[in-house]
């Protein structure tokens, strides 16, 4: 019998998400098919990442 990976309950369903069968718990809502996402939502934009950039940032911040 499978077991969910997280909390290692047998109430699970399985699902064919894209081909693949991934395992959904009904117990604690781990889902599989959440890692199989190739480009997950939370990314952040481009224009966010830039404002991390060491090298845009003047005076004492910058770094070599």
């Amino acid at each position: 019998m499978l077991k969910c990976p997280e909390c290692s309950s047998e109430e699970i369903e399985i699902k064919d998400v894209e081909g693949s069968k991934c395992i959904i718990c009904k117990k604690c809502s781990y889902n599989e098919a959440k890692q199989l996402e190739v480009f997950p939502e939370d990314n952040k934009s481009q224009k966010e990442k830039g404002r991390y950039n060491v090298y845009k940032t003047g005076g004492h911040g910058r770094t070599n």
